[in-house]
């Protein structure tokens, strides 16, 4: 195993550990998980996501280029949404807008894809879960 490779995984690992432990927010949102897991979920994986994505443009593959601006940019979304949501935000409603918003445009970008790498595959599926609980959010 390389370094580069084995610090990327226990990066993701302890990574997945501190965003299960943040606790929903609880009045208001439906039954199952909340946007805070929802949202920890979509970090964790486009964190590895992220990697992938990086790993293979630095081979010299520019298919993945699309899907890491827009993965960087979900992770950055989904990490103010664990904020409003845990804190239980007057700005919910608005941070879960966008965040729904970003999170449609990395699945899209995920979605060609997902058919040959497997954390596309998962990244995308995420999104998808988290933008559909942040569009009931900000309805």
């Amino acid at each position: 195993m390389h370094r580069r490779d084995f610090v990327l995984g226990t990066g993701a690992v302890a990574l997945a550990g501190t965003s299960r432990a943040a606790p929903d927010a609880g009045p208001g949102q439906a039954k199952g998980p909340g946007l805070v897991q929802l949202a920890s979920d979509c970090i964790e994986l486009g964190e590895v996501c992220q990697a992938h994505c990086l790993k293979e443009l630095a081979a010299g593959d520019t298919s993945l280029a699309g899907c890491a601006q827009s993965v960087t940019m979900m992770i950055s979304m989904c990490r103010a949404l664990v904020t409003a949501s845990a804190q239980g935000s007057p700005r919910l409603k608005e941070v879960a807008r966008v965040c729904g918003q970003v999170c449609r445009d990395c699945e899209a970008a995920c979605k060609p894809h997902a058919g040959h790498h497997d954390i596309c595959r998962r990244c995308m599926e995420s999104c998808r879960a988290c933008a559909a609980a942040c569009e009931k959010t900000a309805a």
